[in-house]
């Protein structure tokens, strides 16, 4: 039983997956925007409590066994929720009180209760806080559920001193939160039961001008209220500052939304193109791409100096092994800026995972294999191994030095930032995507 009179000591850490633990060990870690998930969770620690809180990001510091706290918070995605279980288990053993959450808990809080004592549902901004409490009076409940009805969120106020400077850039904020697209491969939707929320413009600027000048929004989907982006971006034309944003192809694709974008400072967008085939994405729920239109959105992207990080995904049904050829040489073509490829992956907890289950083609549920760089199913199309092959063959390929400088060399290139990026990408992915043996059997 909590002792009522004592300080609260509480750790919170972000857990990673094995291949960037592994990364981390030898000095080379994931380097990409900041993740502001442990800061948000300090921040909202009520003060009264006088708390001793400390934070472990295991994206980019080795974090010891032999930890203490009175509380632990542990935040998980899929291919993390091993080393999660695996820290719950060595807490619990030291009487430690253990508390769960992220996407994979919250997705899955039947079997992160096996390992923790209690879970928390969703985003923590409303029950964080009352978790807290209810460990103090010794009443903390098995589960905590975010049911908030209001679309707008604040957020408290964050010490920024405290995000690693091995990520680039550290300057990363959420305006938003949610998506109303329902994708069957991801998390989010089914997470949020498709809400979203936006913050307070003034909020979100005068956050802003306490960080540095290349800005990146964590939100998955910034452009879905309109009323809100436009509002912030007449503000940040002021600020003057670089910033980078999540959206969608059907935003993209309309001029004026590119003019009012540029005109704001933004340099580059996180595009989900997912892939090169009309007929997987329809399969996939994201029929608002439009496969014939990809070509005339990363040509009006460029002409206003914007970059573009592409997602695209490969293992989809109507994906065979000349997918891969097809997909770097549009890569090459077109000159997108910076590519992240990963295999599709059916999260448990999704659409994509429960038919996949169904229908018998799930290979292993061991998630420390979820990282969109295993096969983790059977391919309609192709071996399991040749998905993983293709995988590896395509990042080969599109990260030589003769691909990078054929596609950051162009008009209106926002040269230094695309250079970095591409740096970062390829020194980052050469160190964790598992199988180093590539070879082209397609």
């Amino acid at each position: 039983m909590y002792n009522k009179s004592k300080k609260i000591k509480i750790l919170f850490v972000l857990a990673a997956g094995k291949l960037y633990r592994e990364a981390v060990k030898r000095d080379n870690p994931y380097r990409y925007y900041a993740p502001t998930t442990l800061i948000q969770l300090a921040a909202l620690v009520p003060k009264y409590l006088n708390a001793e809180v400390k934070i472990v990001d295991q994206g980019c510091e080795v974090f010891s066994d032999d930890f203490n706290a009175d509380i632990i918070g542990i935040s998980t995605i899929t291919c993390a929720a091993p080393e999660a279980y695996r820290i719950a288990k060595i807490a619990r053993k030291r009487g430690i009180t253990v508390i769960m959450g992220g996407y994979h808990p919250s997705l899955n809080p039947d079997e992160a209760l096996k390992y923790a004592d209690s879970v928390v549902v969703g985003y923590a901004e409303n029950t964080l806080p009352k978790l807290l409490i209810d460990y103090k009076n010794n009443k903390l409940k098995r589960l905590y559920r975010d049911t908030s009805k209001t679309l707008l969120v604040r957020m408290p106020e964050l010490d920024r001193k405290y995000l690693s400077k091995t990520y680039f850039p550290s300057s990363s904020i959420e305006t938003t939160r949610g998506c109303p697209n329902g994708c069957k491969f991801c998390s989010l939707p089914p997470m949020v039961k498709n809400r979203y929320w936006t913050r307070p413009v003034d909020e979100i600027i005068n956050e802003i001008k306490t960080m540095g000048k290349n800005i990146v929004f964590l939100d998955s989907n910034h452009t879905v209220l309109k009323s809100h982006y436009l509002k912030l971006w007449k503000e940040m034309e002021n600020l003057k500052v670089n910033w980078y944003a999540a959206t969608t192809l059907q935003f993209a694709s309309e001029i004026d939304n590119i003019k009012l974008i540029a005109k704001s400072g933004c340099k580059g967008l996180l595009l989900g193109f997912e892939s090169l085939n009309q007929e997987s994405l329809n399969t996939v729920n994201k029929k608002f791409n439009n496969v014939t239109q990809y070509k005339e959105i990363i040509k009006k992207l460029h002409d206003y100096g914007i970059g573009i990080i592409a997602c695209i995904v490969f293992g989809f049904d109507y994906d065979g092994t000349s997918i891969f050829e097809k997909t770097v040489q549009f890569v090459n073509d077109t000159k997108i800026d910076i590519i992240k490829y990963a295999i599709l992956t059916p999260f448990p907890g999704t659409p994509l995972f429960n038919d996949f289950k169904k229908k018998n083609r799930i290979i292993t549920e061991d998630w420390s294999l979820y990282d969109t760089l295993h096969a983790v199913y059977i391919p309609k199309k192709m071996s399991p191994y040749q998905l993983e092959q293709g995988l590896q063959w395509s990042f080969d390929e599109t990260y030589k030095i003769k691909s990078i400088l054929n596609r950051i060399f162009r008009r209106g290139s926002p040269l230094i930032h695309s250079t970095i990026g591409n740096v970062i990408f390829k020194r980052t992915f050469s160190n964790i995507i598992p199988n180093k043996n590539s070879r082209k059997i397609f």
